[in-house]
């Protein structure tokens, strides 16, 4: 991920805890999960 981009996503309600996302490969991983990944790679490139 070069750069931080803000990226719109429509979700509809759910529970919180149902919000999953199926990865490359094919494993459900909690949406608020992905994102928090996503934040922390971005942060640990920007230290490099």
């Amino acid at each position: 991920m070069p750069e931080l981009q803000r990226r719109p996503v429509a979700i509809g309600a759910m529970p919180r805890h149902a919000a999953v996302v199926v990865d490359m490969a094919e494993r459900a991983t909690p949406l608020a999960q992905k994102f928090f990944d996503a934040a922390s790679e971005w942060l640990r490139r920007q230290k490099e």
